[in-house]
């Protein structure tokens, strides 16, 4: 593989230039290449194992989206069986981003007592090794579809297992949510609310509202009729014009705890408690129970919601195939458009988009820049810590490098 076509290798680019009144300047340059480049030319089959290889973060994701893309785009599907062993690796790869953030980064940032952190570390190390074997990500319903060796578990075990896992990840669920949140001090999480004051008004806003508003649920269909999938998308991606934001918060603002601290204008604590409801949630597809859905369960008439898939996939014309996957970090794309070939030939990629979470979170003018500009007046040590908690927050999929300038007293 050509390490200048990983994905890895690129980085976000980060310059704020702060004074005593707050940041007058926010600029986030994105160096990651455009690996989908990479792909055109190959057979589907080959562009399908290429693409984990390209993504250190989120491999599976990014694996799931192109194979459902190009199958859709050959009109061959996956069968039922093999969808849902798909959704359960995607919990389970969620399951491990959202433990490595909150377990060993933010506690980290927060400065979190050593003890602590070490207990946590300990049990993160348990609990990725347990979310990273097969069994983790595999339930009744598939299980049997695969031969078993004389000393795998059976059926019921495979059961017992995820249904413990499911457990053991709820209640640190708990613990982490009363540990976390309470730690974030006024100057990492100030209240922002839209309408509040800006530290400077006259920083360059694509609509009138500076909080960016955040991403609605997108099916494939939408995504192939509200997005212009084009090479311009797919480096700075809007929805109707507008910077939206993706992950976990945009899945989970609804959940109780999510939506108070919205309420305060606590960004990151909402931010922190949706990463925790996405990990209850990742916990419960692993136990074979689905995924939440926001449709009221009030109305006992209406007959009980299809658990919301993580993964679907259409082909809006002949050769064209989109997939969208809820990965860990947000919306992911992938569209890929297959080259007409003679009858029995492999089919090849003529063209393929690549649209990640991290180019909605860190567009120009989307949040990260939004919420950073509307940081307030605070001294330089903790406006730079500020912003590190919120990049973390938003979590992008690359490295990050900082340029901090300071002029005046700040």
């Amino acid at each position: 593989m050509n390490p200048a076509l990983d994905a890895a290798t690129g980085a976000l680019h980060i310059a704020a230039h702060g004074t005593p009144a707050g940041l007058a300047a926010m600029t986030v340059r994105n160096t990651r290449p455009a690996v989908a480049h990479a792909l055109l030319g190959l057979e589907a089959a080959q562009a399908c194992a290429r693409v984990p290889r390209l993504y250190s973060l989120c491999a599976h994701a990014q694996a799931s989206a192109a194979h459902a893309a190009c199958a859709a785009a050959a009109g061959s599907p996956p069968d039922a069986a093999a969808r849902r062993a798909d959704e359960h690796a995607l919990a389970a790869e969620s399951a491990r981003e959202h433990l490595w953030r909150l377990m060993l980064d933010w506690p980290a940032l927060l400065a979190l007592p050593a003890a602590l952190q070490a207990d946590w570390r300990a049990r993160f190390a348990t609990l990725y090794r347990r979310l990273a074997t097969p069994a983790a990500g595999a339930s009744s319903s598939t299980a049997d579809t695969h031969p078993a060796s004389a000393d795998a578990p059976t059926t019921a075990g495979r059961s017992a297992l995820a249904a413990e896992l499911a457990e053991d990840l709820s209640t640190l669920a708990d613990e982490l949510a009363a540990t976390l949140p309470a730690a974030l001090t006024t100057a990492l999480d100030p209240p922002l609310l839209d309408g509040s004051p800006q530290a400077h008004r006259d920083a360059p806003v694509a609509h009138a509202g500076f909080l960016a508003t955040l991403l609605p649920p997108l099916d494939a269909l939408a995504c192939t009729r509200r997005l212009a999938l084009d090479e311009a998308f797919a480096a700075a991606p809007q929805l109707d014009g507008l910077c939206h934001e993706t992950g976990a918060l945009a899945r989970h603002h609804a959940d109780a705890a999510v939506a108070a601290a919205l309420a305060q204008g606590r960004r990151l604590a909402a931010r922190i408690l949706a990463r925790i409801a996405d990990l209850r949630e990742s916990a419960l597809a692993l136990a074979g129970e689905g995924r939440s859905t926001t449709r009221a369960h009030s109305d006992p008439t209406l007959p009980a919601p299809s658990p919301a898939p993580r993964i679907d996939a259409c082909s809006p014309a002949p050769g064209v195939g989109l997939a969208r996957v809820d990965s860990a970090r947000g919306l992911l794309i992938h569209q890929v458009r297959l080259a007409a070939r003679p009858a029995g030939e492999p089919a090849c990629i003529a063209d393929y988009r690549i649209v990640a979470p991290t180019e909605w979170n860190f567009h120009p003018q989307g949040v990260f820049v939004r919420e950073a500009l509307a940081t307030p007046p605070m001294p330089a040590a903790d406006r730079r810590r500020r912003l590190r908690a919120l990049a973390l927050a938003l979590d992008p999929c690359v490295a990050v490098s900082w340029d901090f300038e300071e002029s005046g007293d700040a």
